[in-house]
């Protein structure tokens, strides 16, 4: 049977738990272990109570006879909680500091988990802030196999 996307997602994410990097980045960063999730239980909204968190979840899948690689895309997302602010200029301009949190907390996941036996061949992502000093990102992230399907 062929890699899928599910068995990706499941490597990175008893990988990520294991991860000394991972935990001693979060530790440091924001005091506790990061809350884990493979794919997410859509009536448990995750959010304050889970950060930092990581959510690995399995997406797609393209394969076939005809094709030479075969295609996984898997989602990562991260939440943090970060109410950091700089103020600027005398006080007209304000950084929030968020997302420079959650780049570095993006840079040290991904570094990682380019270390592990799938690597990243792509990624592509986005940020949002749900509010209140929360920031999450989505990563889309792809992974091209050698297709193995029906050869021996």
């Amino acid at each position: 049977m062929d890699t899928t996307s599910l068995d990706i997602a499941e490597t990175w994410y008893e990988a990520l738990l294991a991860s000394v990097a991972v935990n001693e980045h979060c530790q440091a960063a924001f005091g506790k272990l990061p809350s884990m999730f493979l794919d997410f239980d859509k009536r448990d909204k995750h959010g304050a109570q889970q950060v930092p968190y990581i959510g690995v979840i399995p997406m797609a899948d393209r394969d076939g006879d005809e094709i030479g690689m075969g295609v996984h895309s898997i989602l990562l997302v991260l939440g943090i909680k970060d109410d950091d602010t700089v103020e600027d200029a005398g006080g007209r301009g304000v950084r929030y500091m968020g997302g420079k949190t959650l780049q570095r907390f993006e840079s040290v996941v991904r570094s990682f988990l380019a270390s592990l036996r799938y690597p990243l061949s792509d990624w592509q992502a986005e940020k949002s802030n749900p509010g209140n000093g929360y920031f999450e990102k989505h990563i889309f992230i792809t992974v091209n196999l050698p297709n193995t399907l029906g050869r021996a």
